[in-house]
């Protein structure tokens, strides 16, 4: 997680140290979100879906879905663009009331948790944030699948991945794409707790 003040990584406060996180950025994407949630409950894995709010508001039954299956939202700003820090503070805050507010419409509760896109913070972005009432994450391990390295590449950076002793989780993050691509991930099972806010489960990607 990201302190609101201070443009810095911080310790995550009420997480178990033996707690892995999983996100998925960039959707609902119609192709690939439904596949992704296909493998989750097959796998009785929670994750936490990032929304864009132009994708939410073109697949609102997905958003409903991901909510109905157990999975948390993530407020993603509504067109993620970037560089997203070099916005005003006002089409910053702009960004995040408007996809809070289609999120909110296409069924879910006002998201709790902000990602900046590409994960560009500065500290107007992050008060920004901290002003609307929600906590900025970040993540620990980038497979890096937009750039396409391949599933095996993508497989091996996340399963070397693991909890680390301490009050901060390993986060993970892999990107859906909304046209370039698909997440190729498997799931593989090992021991993880849950994080109160972010998802949790018995699995990684």
């Amino acid at each position: 997680m990201l302190d609101p003040k201070p443009d810095r990584l911080v310790p995550s406060r009420g997480c178990l140290s033996a707690a892995v996180a999983l996100t998925i950025d960039d959707g609902p994407h119609p192709v690939w979100t439904p596949r992704m949630l296909d493998v989750l409950r097959r796998n009785r894995v929670q994750a936490t879906f990032c929304l864009v709010g132009a994708q939410a508001h073109a697949h609102r039954d997905l958003v409903g879905r991901i909510i109905a299956e157990g999975h948390s939202v993530c407020n993603h700003a509504m067109t993620h663009p970037q560089p997203f820090s070099h916005r005003t503070p006002a089409q910053i805050r702009a960004e995040m009331v408007r996809a809070q507010s289609v999120i909110v419409d296409a069924g879910g509760k006002p998201p709790r948790l902000f990602r900046a896109p590409g994960g560009d913070w500065s500290p107007a972005v992050l008060a920004a944030a901290a002003n609307l009432g929600m906590t900025a994450i970040g993540w620990d391990v980038d497979p890096r699948d937009w750039a396409r390295p391949g599933t095996p590449r993508i497989v091996r950076s996340l399963t070397a991945a693991r909890p680390r002793p301490g009050p901060r989780p390993a986060v993970m993050v892999t990107w859906c794409f909304v046209d370039r691509g698909s997440p190729s991930v498997r799931v593989h099972r090992h021991r993880a707790g849950h994080v109160p806010g972010v998802g949790h489960g018995r699995s990684s990607r």
